[in-house]
């Protein structure tokens, strides 16, 4: 389930998670919902790819935040 969609909650959490797959602030969720559509829309078949090679949905998502694309 946590590699296909973000997890949301509080990101200093780690009762469940560490690292970059920690929990992502609510505060990103229609950010990260538009990324997702323009890349699903734009390269699906690399976006899945990406999506398989991450440890977790949001550790993509982290990945993307950091080179500014979220």
């Amino acid at each position: 389930m946590r590699k296909r969609y973000p997890f949301f909650g509080d990101p200093d959490d780690t009762s469940q998670s560490t690292g970059e797959d920690r929990p992502l602030p609510y505060e990103l969720r229609n950010r990260i919902n538009i990324f997702v559509q323009k890349r699903l829309q734009k390269d699906p078949e690399t976006f899945k790819k990406e999506i398989e090679g991450s440890s977790t949905f949001n550790a993509l998502v982290r990945e993307e935040v950091k080179k500014g694309n979220v």
